[in-house]
């Protein structure tokens, strides 16, 4: 590996974190709507190849982001897709479905023991 590899991971990293953080202070979004959107993001992103020349640029730098979950994603099932294999489509709707109820029992759990976060008229 090289210096420059690792500067560029640096600088694509860095400026990714740096354009949601951007986002979580213009618009006051929780930190929890800008990580959806950031995988959300990275799912629209690499059908269009945007994602492989960023990771391809920066590696790690991109890679270790949330939006190569959502790249992830979308090429499982892009993948699957091409090769026929519509079991990468039920597998992704299955962890999808899993997350759904788990989210939802998170949530509620989380709720139930910091009452006082969930106030109203502060």
């Amino acid at each position: 590996m090289s210096v420059l590899q690792f500067v560029l991971a640096f600088v694509v990293g860095g400026c990714l974190c740096a354009f949601f953080q951007f986002i979580v202070s213009a618009t006051h979004w929780n930190p929890q709507h800008v990580l959806i959107g950031s995988i959300s993001l990275g799912a629209i992103l690499m059908p269009f190849g945007i994602m492989g020349v960023l990771e391809s640029i920066g590696g790690a730098g991109a890679i270790a982001t949330f939006m190569d979950a959502g790249a992830a994603f979308a090429g499982t099932l892009v993948a699957g897709f091409k090769a026929g294999n519509w079991m990468a489509f039920a597998m992704i709707i299955c962890v999808v479905v899993l997350q759904i109820p788990l989210g939802i029992f998170a949530g509620s759990l989380y709720a139930k023991r910091h009452p006082e976060e969930f106030e109203h008229g502060e």
